[in-house]
């Protein structure tokens, strides 16, 4: 089965899009990362597990899959390349640029919620202390993000076309090329410096 790559911010709404996978007789098993992120280790034992054949349909849920290692998600690639019978792997990420393309090149992605995003204060302060020049710091954050922020500020903001027409074309090369999300988001980051410091 094509492995499915959902796209949220949201558990309950993963929840209610696992209830619409189920056929018949169907478990449903959540596999959750060992501390902040998937190890090796720990998608060895799930490849292991997905070996034997089993008579039911089982949906492995895989959540906030993006904060697995370049290393996990390659394991976890060699599951896709040969995926077991009645299988179904699920992977939520609050954003696809996270993993790998290999494994998003493989995967149907589902975008849930799009319309809740909400700006994240901890960036909308960082970004704002960036434009003005009173502070510079490479930090992780989401395009959608960098996006949702300089959409605000089209109506006072004349820079923000520019900064926007960027963010727009990096966006397009991550979703269709084997970039590095954080290098993509350091170029962002770098280029707005820069584009706010010439007067």
């Amino acid at each position: 089965m094509i492995p499915l790559i959902l796209i949220t911010i949201n558990k309950r709404s993963v929840d209610k899009y696992i209830q619409t996978l189920k056929v018949g007789k169907t478990v449903v098993i959540d596999v959750f990362p060992e501390k902040t992120e998937y190890s090796i280790g720990q998608i060895k034992s799930l490849i292991k597990e997905t070996v034997v054949f089993h008579l039911e349909l089982r949906i492995y849920v895989l959540t906030d899959f993006d904060h697995s290692s370049i290393e996990a998600q390659n394991a976890f690639l060699k599951l896709l390349e040969e995926p077991p019978e009645k299988t179904l792997f699920v992977l939520t990420t609050k954003s696809a640029y996270g993993l790998l393309p290999t494994i998003v090149s493989r995967a149907h992605i589902v975008k849930l919620d799009q319309a809740k995003i909400t700006p994240d204060e901890t960036i909308k302060k960082q970004l704002q202390q960036l434009i003005e020049g009173k502070q510079f710091m490479l930090f992780p954050a989401d395009i959608d993000q960098l996006v949702f922020f300089f959409r605000t500020r089209l109506p006072t903001d004349k820079k923000a076309v520019e900064i926007l027409k960027e963010l727009l074309r990096v966006q397009s090369l991550l979703e269709n090329n084997n970039l590095n999300q954080q290098l993509a988001i350091d170029h962002l980051l770098i280029f707005i410096c820069k584009h706010y410091s010439i007067k």
